[in-house]
């Protein structure tokens, strides 16, 4: 398993994700109003950011 399926496997499992992970896998960190900050990850999914 590659390390992006790693931490894609990892993020899936768990509902929150850092920003390191995000930015090591090629997600982008977004601000979101009233809620924080996500990371969008390549696959088109959204994981909030702790």
């Amino acid at each position: 398993m590659s390390a992006v399926g790693a931490v894609s496997a990892g993020a899936a499992s768990s509902p929150n994700i850092t920003r390191d992970e995000c930015t090591s896998v090629g997600g982008q960190i977004t601000s979101r109003p009233y809620v924080g900050y996500a990371c969008t990850l390549p696959d088109g999914t959204t994981q909030p950011i702790t």
